[in-house]
């Protein structure tokens, strides 16, 4: 018989992660989880997991084979609460934390040392980490957490691969939340209604086509860096070549002479 890989895709029933199990669904084994409705991707096997509930991801940890999976790749995340740190309840912001970083430590803390060798757990980075925007503060601050995470595990687990993704604009539902905020966020929504009005986005296939890239190639000297799709780095003549320089993709602060 033909092995087939498995993959874990949290945040499946859209955007992103409906995309990617859609590409992969016809060689690859795919679970997922999702939170709010349903999914119809009748070709996976779906579980309903609250991110944002810590006893409802240890529920899911406890049952869940995660030595099984060829590839985990965690999509699901929030851009709520909206607004300035002092305008939002400190319980929402901690909320949001959770939903887009803690969970996902948590599952690891979990997994890693049940997961097969080789492994890709693939993250995702978000808008705001190489600038500072306001009132987006819970958000940002848990992709720029995630980044850092995905080096120091690469360190600690060197049999396991882990990669960080910074998609770039693309058109997903997570952007309603922007334009649901638009007394808020003015520039920030009028940003958002302009790239709707002129469909100024990353295309979904150079995602979906970037991540399929890297869950086939990415080895050990992959790990542990965050990678632009928007900037289609990856796709270099010379990016392997460049993977041989610790500190890039990496957040780093470097003098002149060593960049």
């Amino acid at each position: 018989p033909v092995l087939m890989n498995r993959v874990l895709i949290t945040g499946i029933n859209s955007g992103i992660g409906q995309a990617l199990a859609e590409r992969l669904s016809q060689n690859t084994i795919i679970h997922g989880t999702y939170r709010g409705r349903k999914s119809n991707l009748d070709f996976a096997e779906l579980t309903k997991v609250d991110f944002s509930s810590q006893k409802n991801v240890d529920d899911w940890c406890h049952k869940t084979n995660f030595s099984i999976y060829d590839s985990i790749i965690f999509v699901h995340g929030t851009l709520e609460p909206i607004g300035s740190l002092s305008d939002c309840s400190y319980d929402d912001w901690e909320n949001a934390y959770r939903i887009n970083y803690l969970s996902i430590v948590q599952v690891l803390s979990s997994a890693v040392l049940k997961m097969k060798s080789n492994c890709k757990i693939l993250t995702f980075a978000g808008g705001g980490v190489n600038s500072a925007p306001t009132k987006f503060n819970s958000y940002i601050n848990a992709k720029v957490a995630l980044i850092k995470m995905t080096e120091v595990l690469a360190a600690e687990y060197p049999d396991l691969i882990f990669l960080n993704v910074g998609p770039g604009w693309v058109d997903t539902p997570i952007h309603q939340q922007t334009l649901h905020a638009k007394e808020i966020v003015p520039e920030a929504y009028k940003e958002t209604a302009r790239r709707y009005e002129e469909n100024d986005f990353v295309s979904m296939q150079l995602v979906i086509d970037s991540l399929i890239f890297l869950l086939d190639n990415a080895n050990s000297k992959f790990s542990g860096r965050n990678y632009s799709i928007a900037s289609k780095e990856i796709f270099h003549e010379d990016f392997l070549e460049s993977l041989e320089n610790p500190n890039i993709y990496k957040l780093r602060r470097l003098n002149k002479e060593h960049t």
